[in-house]
């Protein structure tokens, strides 16, 4: 008696077993989405997405990426830029955490790519919603990641703002509601 040969195919995966996560691109885009959702249209129920986004973020921080961004920083008007604009630091940190470097030349990128391999100082560049250039530093020995506006050059080190949990708050600084002890910042 013969049997027929059975082609066989890979396995189904099972989300049980084969979790696939989104990576931290697809969680940056969720809380785009929830920013522009709060934005146009304020609501408890959209403040508790973007909020929930906002923790999902901060947690991503704390997962490996390309290196280690050390303790997070920034310049008083870095921080202004990003209030202002509606943005947490994490959208940036996460970025250029995992090697996006941005808005660098390919020149600049390829000597960040070397700088991951020789240790040496990683730099990122980015914009806001309101198109304010924010630069992202992580020195070679990564104590600090330290995020400054395009206009702030020269002032991280002398005047820092020390992100306890590198978050801060979405909700428009005009009439917000007090820190809800989330976060911590310090000048």
């Amino acid at each position: 008696m013969s049997f027929p040969v059975l082609l066989s195919s890979p396995p189904m995966p099972h989300p049980e077993r084969d979790p696939r996560r989104p990576d931290y691109r697809a969680f940056l885009a969720a809380y785009a989405r929830a920013w522009q959702q709060f934005h146009d249209q304020p609501s408890e129920q959209h403040l508790a997405v973007l909020l929930a986004g906002e923790e999902i973020l901060t947690r991503e921080l704390f997962k490996p990426g390309k290196f280690e961004l050390g303790q997070a920083v920034m310049t008083p008007g870095a921080r202004d830029a990003m209030e202002t604009a509606g943005h947490i630091p994490p959208e940036f940190l996460l970025r250029h955490k995992h090697g996006d470097w941005g808005e660098l030349d390919d020149e600049d990128k390829q000597a960040n790519d070397d700088a991951l391999r020789h240790g040496s100082r990683l730099l990122s560049a980015y914009r806001t919603r309101l198109e304010d250039k924010l630069w992202v530093i992580t020195e070679w020995d990564a104590v600090n990641a330290g995020l400054k506006l395009d206009t702030d050059r020269g002032k991280v080190g002398r005047s820092v703002v020390h992100l306890a949990a590198a978050v801060a708050d979405p909700r428009p600084s005009s009439g917000s509601t007090p820190n809800d002890g989330k976060f911590e910042i310090r000048s």
